[in-house]
């Protein structure tokens, strides 16, 4: 099952996780300007903005070596995302730095405490399946981490 989060737990979690997707968006951004390189060269991958395979560029060391280091730190970056996912964080938008928290609204029904990059804290909570868009203010509302039998006082 899930981890779910009280708003404090989440909260908690903030400066780690922001830490987290700092450094994710750093690689994520490095490995996106070598594949501009590459593609300034003419080097393209499938779909369009990926990394080219290893044919690619086969024979040409340099950019071998430059494809090679955008693996790298691309499986880095994946490999920080998937440290954050098992402490329960759900990554909705990696390259932007928007992450969710399972939680359970006013002990009723689930919903994700909305948080992304640059913010100070958990301000917003949204559907399960809503969007940045889609965010409420948690203002007048309680987050637990389960649904409560009986209404919350």
């Amino acid at each position: 099952m899930p981890r779910t989060f009280t708003l404090q737990e989440a909260n908690a979690l903030v400066p780690d996780v922001a830490a987290s997707l700092a450094r994710t968006t750093l690689l994520l951004g490095r490995a996106r300007a070598v594949a501009r390189r590459l593609a300034d060269l003419g080097v393209v991958g499938e779909p369009v903005g990926a990394l080219p395979d290893l044919g690619a560029v086969a024979g040409r060391p340099r950019l071998e070596s430059d494809l090679h280091q955008a693996r790298l730190l691309l499986a880095a970056a994946h490999e920080e995302a998937s440290r954050l996912e098992k402490r329960g964080v759900v990554i909705r938008d990696l390259e932007r730095g928007w992450v969710g928290f399972r939680s359970v609204l006013d002990g009723e029904r689930e919903v994700l405490l909305s948080w992304h990059l640059g913010e100070r804290e958990i301000r917003h909570f949204h559907d399960v399946h809503g969007s940045l868009l889609d965010r409420i203010p948690i203002d007048g509302h309680r987050f637990f981490r389960s649904r409560q039998l009986a209404p919350p006082a």
